[in-house]
């Protein structure tokens, strides 16, 4: 059985080829799929990488991204609650180990079904987007702190958090009332390293923009 599309090959390991911190006898991204969930996963992610709306496209990369690690085999079995539904499995035991681990015993869900499931389930991308939009009604985007005074209500950023007084946010001093971060643990979890799963699908075959 061939895999019809692009899928990725990482090494899991960083740039200088050096393994990761914490890792499991796994090796690359492609073995932490069966093949046939890398046979769905290619032709998913090449339907979504075709899509042309650019503003849809985000929206199926987005929803790929959210599902991709619930198709691999680093799900341990486990028995749903009666409340919940086996595609809207908690990532609680998912990264049990923080680590990049295959269980002796490991489920292997319906690629499809998860992403139908992410589009049209309880807590799919519809219904968020349908939440988001009764609640957002104005979005207009600043490029910089001062805009906010304006007309603008959103500034987006990702640069260092240690350096937020100089470009492109701009920030002055005493000017928050409240921060929120996230994620904890900074020096425990190696956050970078176990992101490496969903950054090797969103960098995609054309590396389209927006998807990355």
């Amino acid at each position: 059985m061939e895999i019809p599309y692009w899928y990725p090959k990482d090494a899991l390991k960083y740039p200088n080829s050096q393994e990761f911190m914490k890792k499991e006898a796994v090796g690359d991204i492609p073995n932490l799929f069966t093949k046939r969930n890398l046979v769905a996963l290619s032709i998913l992610w090449h339907m979504t990488e075709s899509i042309k709306d650019a503003k849809i496209r985000d929206l199926m990369g987005f929803t790929f991204a959210s599902r991709v690690h619930l198709a691999s085999k680093m799900c341990p079995v486990a028995k749903p609650s009666k409340r919940s539904h086996w595609s809207e499995l908690s990532t609680t035991s998912f990264w049990a180990l923080q680590s990049y681990w295959v269980p002796p015993l490991y489920m292997e869900s319906n690629a499809w079904m998860l992403f139908e499931s992410g589009v049209l389930g309880k807590q799919g991308i519809l219904k968020g987007k349908g939440e988001s939009n009764k609640e957002i009604r104005h979005f207009n985007e600043a490029k910089s702190f001062e805009d906010l005074d304006n007309e603008a209500n959103i500034l987006i950023s990702t640069q260092s958090a240690l350096n937020l007084g100089s470009n492109p946010a701009r920030i002055p001093k005493e000017s928050v009332d409240y921060v929120f971060t996230d994620p904890p643990y900074g020096g425990s979890v190696q956050y970078m390293e176990l992101s490496a799963l969903w950054a090797s699908w969103l960098r995609g075959e054309k590396k389209t923009p927006g998807l990355n």
